[in-house]
């Protein structure tokens, strides 16, 4: 599995070049993004993305080490993330920016996913997230929840629910008119992530 960073570097990077990330481009969008991914990946191939447990709170949903390395807050994300780690060669604290290579597998996914939900704003993304019977709402209004504290997902309720979104939006079609983005989730294109592993990824 890969860092929450690396994989929110990615869609940074694709806003950035796209000219999106100075319009509507705030942390709970790149949170959203990397989710989506998370859990579409789970859904398909069986396996999450991203290293550590996927958090709700009363406004959606976020990753602590994303959070922890400056993703937060409203201002738009107008440059890559970077994390201070420790070089075990060096003896030191360095500054470094996660990122995927070109010819990681997970890519092709994670592309599909930034042409399915890049182009929503912040506040729709939020809305998808949060939907009605979702791993957010089941989770956040969960009986056993207390407080306002966050509470993390569980990855087999995120994996229910993408692994069947699908079929979902077909039977919703028969009785609604589907967005855009719910057409797309018909029929994802995340065949290629059947080349990721069955363990985790290092």
């Amino acid at each position: 599995m890969h860092s929450a960073v690396a994989i929110a570097n990615y869609y940074i990077g694709a806003a950035i070049q796209q000219g999106l990330a100075t319009r509507d481009f705030p942390p709970s969008k790149v949170h959203g993004l990397v989710y989506l991914a998370h859990g579409w990946l789970l859904g398909s191939a069986g396996a999450g993305v991203v290293r550590g447990n996927v958090m709700a709170d009363k406004d959606g949903v976020f990753f602590a080490e994303l959070k922890d390395a400056g993703c937060w807050g409203t201002r738009n994300v107008t440059q890559l993330v970077s994390v201070i780690q420790m070089d075990d060669k060096r003896g030191l604290m360095i500054e470094q920016t996660p990122q995927l290579t070109p010819q990681n597998p997970t890519v092709a996914a994670l592309a599909w996913i930034w042409r399915t939900y890049g182009p929503l704003s912040s506040l729709k993304i939020g809305e998808h997230i949060r939907e009605t019977g979702g791993p957010w709402e089941k989770t956040w209004h969960s009986p056993e929840r207390k407080g306002d504290e966050a509470r993390p997902i569980a990855p087999a309720t995120m994996k229910g629910w993408f692994r069947n979104l699908s079929s979902r939006r077909e039977d919703q079609s028969h009785n609604s008119k589907l967005t855009r983005t719910q057409q797309r989730e018909m029929k994802p294109k995340v065949e290629k992530t059947l080349m990721l592993p069955k363990k985790p990824l290092k």
